[in-house]
Protein backbone atom coordinates (compact mmCIF):
# COMPACT_ATOMS: atom_id res chain seq x y z
CA UNK A 1 0.00 0.00 0.00
CA UNK A 2 1.52 3.35 -0.79
CA UNK A 3 2.54 5.81 1.88
CA UNK A 4 0.64 8.48 3.36
CA UNK A 5 1.61 12.31 3.37
CA UNK A 6 4.06 11.97 6.86
CA UNK A 7 2.67 9.45 8.52
CA UNK A 8 4.54 6.59 7.19
CA UNK A 9 1.39 4.42 5.78
CA UNK A 10 -1.62 5.84 5.33
CA UNK A 11 -5.46 4.59 6.43
CA UNK A 12 -7.91 2.98 4.44
CA UNK A 13 -11.41 3.27 5.59
CA UNK A 14 -13.33 0.02 6.53
CA UNK A 15 -14.83 -1.96 3.57
CA UNK A 16 -16.99 -4.50 5.34
CA UNK A 17 -19.73 -2.57 4.51
CA UNK A 18 -19.02 -1.83 1.18
CA UNK A 19 -18.84 -5.55 0.89
CA UNK A 20 -21.81 -6.23 2.55
CA UNK A 21 -23.54 -3.74 -0.24
CA UNK A 22 -21.28 -6.06 -2.93
CA UNK A 23 -22.76 -9.26 -1.52
CA UNK A 24 -26.75 -7.48 -1.17
CA UNK A 25 -26.05 -6.33 -5.23
CA UNK A 26 -25.16 -9.46 -6.49
CA UNK A 27 -27.75 -11.75 -4.67
CA UNK A 28 -30.57 -9.68 -6.67
CA UNK A 29 -30.93 -6.17 -4.05
CA UNK A 30 -31.02 -2.61 -5.60
CA UNK A 31 -27.73 -0.63 -6.72
CA UNK A 32 -28.90 1.96 -4.77
CA UNK A 33 -27.43 1.07 -1.38
CA UNK A 34 -23.94 0.03 -2.81
CA UNK A 35 -24.11 3.45 -4.50
CA UNK A 36 -24.31 4.72 -1.12
CA UNK A 37 -21.98 3.03 0.51
CA UNK A 38 -19.45 3.94 -2.09
CA UNK A 39 -20.41 7.52 -1.48
CA UNK A 40 -19.73 6.72 2.23
CA UNK A 41 -16.68 4.94 1.51
CA UNK A 42 -14.87 7.51 -0.92
CA UNK A 43 -15.94 10.27 2.07
CA UNK A 44 -14.36 8.50 4.46
CA UNK A 45 -11.17 7.72 2.44
CA UNK A 46 -10.97 11.89 1.45
CA UNK A 47 -11.50 12.60 5.32
CA UNK A 48 -8.25 10.46 5.43
CA UNK A 49 -6.85 12.17 2.73
CA UNK A 50 -6.42 9.51 0.61
CA UNK A 51 -5.34 10.37 -3.19
CA UNK A 52 -8.25 9.57 -5.64
CA UNK A 53 -5.83 6.40 -7.43
CA UNK A 54 -5.25 4.86 -4.10
CA UNK A 55 -9.48 5.03 -3.47
CA UNK A 56 -10.24 2.98 -6.81
CA UNK A 57 -7.41 0.61 -5.81
CA UNK A 58 -9.24 -0.19 -2.74
CA UNK A 59 -12.94 0.26 -4.32
CA UNK A 60 -11.78 -2.36 -7.42
CA UNK A 61 -9.72 -4.99 -4.64
CA UNK A 62 -13.64 -5.10 -3.54
CA UNK A 63 -14.75 -6.06 -6.47
CA UNK A 64 -12.47 -8.73 -7.29
CA UNK A 65 -13.11 -9.95 -3.78
CA UNK A 66 -16.79 -9.41 -3.86
CA UNK A 67 -18.28 -9.48 -7.96
CA UNK A 68 -15.83 -11.63 -9.77
CA UNK A 69 -16.34 -14.97 -8.28
CA UNK A 70 -20.19 -14.72 -8.84
CA UNK A 71 -20.26 -12.75 -12.43
CA UNK A 72 -19.85 -13.06 -16.06
CA UNK A 73 -17.07 -11.24 -17.59
CA UNK A 74 -19.54 -8.49 -19.21
CA UNK A 75 -21.44 -8.08 -16.40
CA UNK A 76 -18.49 -7.54 -13.75
CA UNK A 77 -17.01 -4.84 -16.45
CA UNK A 78 -20.24 -2.84 -16.31
CA UNK A 79 -20.18 -3.17 -12.63
CA UNK A 80 -16.78 -2.34 -12.55
CA UNK A 81 -17.39 0.98 -14.93
CA UNK A 82 -20.15 2.09 -13.04
CA UNK A 83 -18.49 1.70 -9.41
CA UNK A 84 -15.50 3.73 -10.31
CA UNK A 85 -17.85 6.05 -12.21
CA UNK A 86 -19.68 6.69 -9.15
CA UNK A 87 -16.09 6.74 -6.90
CA UNK A 88 -14.86 9.77 -9.13
CA UNK A 89 -17.93 11.43 -8.86
CA UNK A 90 -18.39 11.22 -5.34
CA UNK A 91 -14.27 12.14 -4.51
CA UNK A 92 -14.67 15.41 -6.80
CA UNK A 93 -18.06 16.21 -5.81
CA UNK A 94 -19.94 16.09 -9.29
CA UNK A 95 -22.60 14.34 -8.71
Amino acid sequence: MPLGPGLGQSSTPPTNELGRALDVLIAGGAEDSLRAEIARFVAAARGLRQPPEEVLVHLKDELRRHAMPHLDQESYRALSERVVHWAIDEYYGTR
